[in-house]
């Protein structure tokens, strides 16, 4: 099996990313050559800067091929550059989890920033339920309230970057 793994040339850290994706099949193959801890990895232990939730997701996913592109154009809006990097963060957190909102009893949890004198600073994080709300971007949300007050916390200036 290690034969096969070489032959195809599949990292340990290329292993981790495809893994949530896989078949219960290829999970159990991947288990099996790379060691089944390996994949009990908690997704914020693995996406701490921008750049880990871009390698996250691959350099073939729409959303970071759209990032990569507006930052080409030479006039592109910085606001533009922002909301993408906040899409980017939210998607690589929920680990391909999409929001249902024809469930109106899913949660659907998102963080909640003040603007203070000191500036933009993390206040808590807050779900979603039963109504329509326009105080977060429909994609923005998470799964859950870990993963929100996560993503509130650790990148707060790419959340300041964006609402401001």
């Amino acid at each position: 099996m290690s034969n096969l793994i070489e032959k195809l040339k599949l990292s340990q850290q290329d292993a981790i990313k495809f893994y949530p994706s896989c078949s219960q099949f290829e999970k159990k193959f991947l288990e099996q050559t790379f060691g089944s801890e390996i994949f009990n990895v908690n997704i914020t232990d693995r996406i701490k800067s921008f750049n880990d939730a871009i390698c996250e997701l691959s350099c073939n996913d729409n959303d970071v091929l759209f990032y990569k592109q507006l930052l080409n154009q030479r006039d592109c809006p910085v606001h533009l550059l922002n909301y993408q990097g906040v899409i980017i963060i939210t998607k690589a957190l929920n680990e391909g989890w999409t929001p249902n909102w024809n469930d109106t009893n899913e949660r659907k949890w998102y963080p909640w920033f003040r603007i203070l004198s000191s500036g933009l600073v993390f206040d808590g994080t807050y779900y979603a339920y039963g109504y329509t709300d326009t105080s977060v971007g429909s994609h923005l949300c998470f799964k859950n309230e870990e993963l929100s007050t996560y993503a509130g916390k650790q990148f707060t200036e790419i959340y300041k970057n964006y609402l401001n």
